[in-house]
């Protein structure tokens, strides 16, 4: 199926073709929905159309989809028409391995590296009991940074063997039969890189992987394929038959080589993680890089003359020995990554705004945060997790923002309550520090034993706390006349020199920078334009996150400035629209990141049944956060992230229409829509530089309207609108001032004076929505401990109060007529489900115990702790339908991963200091 440039298949815009193959043609093709440029192949019309084949393929491309590591190029998903099918896949810049190998040899020191990271692929999959098959240089991407991503994994090609026998054997001459991918009788992958067991039709296993790495790692070392003919059939004749030359291998790659060519599989070697460490070992132990000597081969003219030239040169063995010695290659700087896998089933990260990964100034302990459950990012577990240890050990079951002391003995982090707290390394009772981080947007523990944080109050920027306790002083105010909404995430410069950090800008000027403050003056100014989250890499780069990549520029410590261009050093690092980016670096270079996984501009909704079965709208994938079902359930409000800085718009989506539009206009975050009782009008969030709550028509049209007559907005950190009475007169919403949530009440008529409905300074309060028939108000509280729905009588709140969930539950809706009052109901924390109970009409308040209807599905996005005022969960009029935000399809598990000595990469990167 041939496509043409600007094209459609599907939600794809085909943009150029890149090549074809076996299997189908690829396109390089634009995702409409997501704006993000992907590979796409189009299969073969005979095997799209063949039943039996489609459905082996779907259930392995479901198996590969799950491959989550950063040297395999990632499977997004199945796309189909009514004329054929694609495979959607990552689209990896950059030359092939082929490409390289056709310019010349690669040297050692060049081919190590390289084939490290392809065996750290083949390791990934192996363990998930994956065979690549048809592993060649052709499948194989090298981008400009030298990093290396596997195409092609597990998916056998199709092409039948027509005439392939008597033509040329190249690298894309790949041979296949129609039987089953795995099984015996088979012969499978490119002749010049299988294996004998695959040239024989044999059943093969990983052992043909290592064969096939061993033949890649040759050509590279020598420009040559070890095994060749001008046929397919000359070619597998000589892979069953022949021995090669071993004359232009270095000696110390020829034991690994020796072991991956072994044509008995039983004499391979069994693992190639066993052939990626004796690589690594190489690498650190030069050794010759000649031929290997032979015992009759003459000695060459300096061996035969060194006792005459001995004296000679003793000296200047001497003198060059320490520089030889200085310069050799050594084990602590050879660059190696570490993929570290999480336990199920918990998620790595969890919030959008904290610092949710550190690593200790030695490089040897990782310390991140693991949200509970797939579907409430809002209980985050800490754990740390030792490089020379199996399993991550937890340090707090309730904490967030870990961060490390800058002698590594203890790991900071931010309590429940707000308060930073410490313990040490080695485990132990926590010890408190104090201040106040209830939002907390960034910490840095200096050599100065100063601790550094940054929390979401817009009345403050930067504060400074000692670690031994004591009171904060505020170092930093974003100043409003220059645009400016926040100062956040500070990385404290060695000696006390100064702080890097980020100014996020107002709705006026939005954007983020990298700023600096200097210590000895006290005054800040912007160091690197359009950056976010900084952090400081000795012995002299700043390091940043961009466009949802980390970008790196040489920095002179002593002058605190920036020398030379950014250039971009690592993508696939977890990075948000907050500006939040999930990477820490270790004094020693160690780079540690949290993978990205689900790429969040890939959400939608979903309706789910009471059996927990999904429907999902057919609205466009975006990075919804946070939605509300208008009474009728004719309309969806929803606040979607626009991804060009600190924004987000209101949108309403219509479902009889199945039409998207945009009724905020404005600069800036607006969030949290409530509709009207009327359906007429939308309540939102509007943060600029403070936050407020307004009112605008839901047809976009007319201004929006300021609900609130408060003149210390701009000290506001949050206010969220969660309710209305019936009849449309009072509002209920939520306010957070300082580190204290409260529920208040807003009369739309008069001075829209707020009024205090529960404000307990202890304990939260919030997601408060009073009952159809303005009886009884319905909130969340944590006063007992964990967060739990309740009843109190309305307008009266003081006349009675009852507990209706049994443990953690959050976001309570009341059905259309009053008698069900719905919740997530989460009492393990780890398996949330939609629950409800009965309500009984009548002068008290009477209600039945809690029923749990469905488990929700990991798909879902769930609820935050108290976030029904962001509609993350609604209920259909009749009560049979659940609405929720709902990820993407190729659902992915973020890994920890960890760059052992990444500053020697930098330094290749960007330019040595």
């Amino acid at each position: 199926m041939a496509l043409s440039p600007g094209a459609r298949f599907g939600a794809f815009e085909i943009l150029a073709k890149l090549g074809e193959g076996g299997m189908g043609e690829v396109y390089r093709a634009r995702d409409t929905k997501l704006h993000r440029d992907v590979a796409l192949k189009i299969l073969l019309e005979s095997f799209a159309s063949d039943w039996d084949r489609m459905m082996r393929f779907e259930r392995e491309a479901k198996t590969l989809a799950s491959l989550n590591h950063p040297h395999i190029a990632q499977i997004y998903g199945l796309e189909q028409s009514s004329t054929a099918s694609a495979l959607v896949m990552e689209l990896v810049e950059g030359d092939t391995l082929a490409d390289r190998v056709a310019r010349g040899v690669v040297p050692v020191e060049e081919a190590i590296p390289l084939a490290s990271q392809i065996a750290k692929a083949l390791e990934a999959a192996h363990e998930q009991g994956i065979v690549h098959r048809d592993l060649k240089p052709a499948n194989i991407k090298v981008r400009a940074d030298g990093t290396v991503k596997v195409l092609d994994f597990g998916l056998a090609k199709t092409a039948e063997p027509t005439a392939a026998s008597a033509g040329s054997v190249s690298g894309v001459a790949t041979i296949t039969s129609p039987t089953l991918m795995t099984g015996a009788g088979m012969v499978l992958g490119t002749a010049a890189y299988m294996s004998p067991e695959q040239a024989r039709g044999n059943a093969v296993d990983k052992r043909a992987d290592i064969w096939a790495f061993g033949v890649l790692l040759w050509e590279m070392l020598t420009g040559h394929r070890p095994f060749a003919g001008d046929t397919v059939s000359d070619t597998l004749a000589a892979v069953l038959r022949d021995d090669p030359s071993w004359d232009h291998i270095p000696e110390r790659i020829q034991p690994i080589l020796r072991r991956c060519l072994q044509k008995d599989p039983r004499q391979r070697l069994r693992d190639i993680g066993d052939a990626r460490v004796l690589l690594e070992d190489a690498l650190a132990s030069p050794g010759s890089t000649g031929r290997s000597s032979a015992a009759a081969r003459p000695q060459p003219l300096w061996r035969r003359a060194m006792p005459v030239v001995a004296s000679v040169v003793a000296t200047g063995l001497v003198v060059g020995g320490a520089t030889w010695m200085a310069a050799r290659p050594s084990p602590d700087r050879l660059v190696q990554h570490l993929s570290l896998a999480h336990p199920q089933p918990e998620v790595v990260g969890g919030n959008d705004f904290d610092d949710n990964i550190a690593v200790s100034p030695d490089g040897r302990s990782v310390a991140y945060v693991a949200a509970a459950t797939s579907v409430n990012s809002n209980i985050l577990r800490l754990y740390l997790r030792r490089l020379d240890r199996r399993e991550p050990v937890l340090l707090s079951a309730t904490a967030r923002s870990p961060f490390f002391s800058a002698d590594g003995q203890w790991v900071g982090f931010v309590e429940n309550n707000g308060h930073l707290s410490k313990v040490p390394l080695t485990g132990g009772t926590p010890v408190a520090i104090g201040g106040r981080a209830n939002a907390p947007r960034g910490i840095s523990w200096g050599d100065d034993d100063g601790i550094v944080y940054a929390t979401a109050d817009l009345a403050t920027g930067l504060m400074r706390i000692p670690a031994a306790g004591g009171e904060p002083t505020m170092l930093t105010k974003a100043d409003v006349s220059k645009g400016e909404a926040d100062h956040v995430f500070p990385d404290v410069l060695p000696r006390g020199r100064g702080i890097l950090f980020t100014i996020i800008g107002s709705a006026s000027t939005p954007g983020s920078h990298v700023a600096l403050f200097d210590s000895k003056t006290g005054t800040y100014r912007v160091l690197i334009r359009d950056g976010t989250h900084p952090k400081y890499v000795a012995p002299g780069y700043v390091v940043y996150a961009r466009a949802g990549s980390l970008q790196a520029v040489a920095f002179d410590l002593d002058r605190l400035e920036v020398v030379g261009s950014p250039v971009p050093v690592l993508e696939g690092v977890q990075t948000r629209p907050s500006g939040a980016a999930a990477f820490g670096i270790a004094s020693n270079g160690t780079l540690a990141y949290i993978e990205r996984g689900v790429a969040e501009e890939n959400r939608t909704l979903a309706w789910l049944d009471r059996q927990g079965r999904e429907t999902p709208l057919a609205l466009q994938a975006g990075y919804y956060v946070s939605f509300a079902l208008s009474r009728d359930g004719s309309n969806v409000a929803l606040s979607r992230n626009s991804n060009a800085g600190n924004q987000s718009e209101i949108w309403v989506w219509s479902n009889e229409r199945q039409t998207l539009s945009r009724v905020s206009f404005e600069p800036g975050t607006h969030e949290a829509p409530l509709w009207t009782p009327d359906g007429k009008s939308i309540a939102y969030t509007s943060c600029q530089t403070g936050c407020s709550l307004y009112l605008r028509r839901a047809d976009g049209t007319g201004s929006p309207e300021a609900l609130q007559n408060v003149k210390d907005k701009a000290q506001r950190a949050q206010v969220l609108a969660s309710g209305w009475t019936p009849d449309g007169r009072l509002l209920f919403e939520e306010q957070r001032l300082g580190g204290s949530w409260d529920v208040k009440s807003v009369a739309l008529s008069g001075s829209r004076e707020e009024v205090a409905l529960l404000s307990d300074p202890s304990y939260r309060e919030g997601a408060a929505t009073v009952s159809p028939d303005g009886r009884w108000l319905a909130y969340v509280s944590n006063e007992s401990g964990a967060p739990k729905v309740y009843v109190r009588t309305f307008p009266d709140t003081s006349a009675g109060k009852w507990q209706v969930s049994s443990d953690f539950a959050t976001t309570p809706k009341w059905s259309t007529d009053g008698h069900q009052l719905y919740f997530v109901d989460s009492p393990k924390q780890s398996d949330p489900a939609v629950a409800v109970v009965e309500v009984q009409a009548g002068s008290t308040f009477s209600f039945s115990r809690p029923r749990r209807l469905f488990n929700l599905p990991p798909t879902v996005r769930g609820v935050s702790l108290m976030r029904n005022f962001s509609g993350e969960f609604d209920v259909s009029r009749d009560g049979q339908q659940f609405l929720f935000v709902r990820n993407g399809e190729g659902l992915v598990r973020p890994n920890v991963n960890v760059v052992l000595n990444w500053a020697v990469e930098l330094a290749r990167l960007v330019g040595r200091r």
